[in-house]
C-alpha cells in the first residue's frame, strides 16, 4: 500500500488525536488568542468576568460607550472611554490622532474588546459596529458585550477590603 492510500485510510485517527494536545494547551494558556477564536464566542459576558478583567485587564480593552457626561458619574476599574457617538469616526481615525484624542492606543481588529454603557443596549449597538467596521480591511472579531453594563456593575459590585484601600490610595 503506498504512502498516500495508508495516510487517507487513517484520516479518522489524525483529528482524534491531536484534539487532546488541543484542549490541554487552552487550558493552561492565560493569554487570549488573537484572531476569530472561542473567546468571543462565549457570547455575553457576566458581572464576575468583568470584576476578574477589572482587576486585570491584560490585553483584553474594557471599552466604556457610555456619553462623556455619564462617565463623569463613575466607570468600572480599567474601562477606557469611547462614546457610542463617536465610535464610527473614531475607528476611522489614524493611529496618532485616535491617541492624541482618547489618550489610549487605538484599539486592533484583532484585539478582544468588551464593551459596556448603561444598560446594554448602546453596547451591543457598538459591537455590531466593531464587527463591520473594517481597520486596514480587518473587521473586529474578538468583541464581547457586557449586558448587565454599568447598572449590573453598580447593583452587585462589592469592593474587597483591597480594592477599597487601593481606590483611597488614589489606584
Amino acid at each position: 500500500m503506498s504512502t498516500p492510500a495508508i495516510a487517507a485510510s487513517h484520516q479518522h485517527v489524525i483529528p482524534a488525536v491531536i484534539a487532546p494536545i488541543n484542549s490541554a494547551r487552552r487550558l493552561y494558556s492565560i493569554e487570549v488568542p488573537r484572531g476569530r477564536h472561542d473567546w468571543a464566542d462565549k457570547g455575553p459576558v457576566e458581572f464576575e468576568e468583568v470584576r476578574e478583567l477589572s482587576k486585570n485587564p491584560g490585553e483584553v480593552l474594557l471599552l466604556d460607550v457610555r456619553e462623556r457626561d455619564e462617565i463623569k458619574q463613575g466607570n468600572i476599574p480599567s474601562s477606557l472611554p469611547l462614546p457610542l457617538s463617536e465610535l464610527k469616526d473614531a475607528l476611522a481615525m489614524e493611529p496618532d490622532v485616535f491617541q492624541s484624542k482618547y489618550a489610549y492606543k487605538k484599539p486592533e481588529p484583532d484585539q478582544p474588546i468588551v464593551v459596556y454603557c448603561r444598560s446594554g443596549r448602546r453596547s451591543q449597538s457598538a459591537l455590531e459596529t466593531l464587527q463591520a467596521t473594517p481597520i486596514a480591511g480587518h473587521a473586529f472579531t474578538n468583541v464581547r458585550n457586557y449586558t448587565g453594563s454599568w447598572l449590573d456593575w453598580t447593583a452587585k459590585y462589592q469592593p474587597t477590603k483591597n480594592e477599597q484601600d487601593d481606590e483611597e490610595d488614589g489606584w
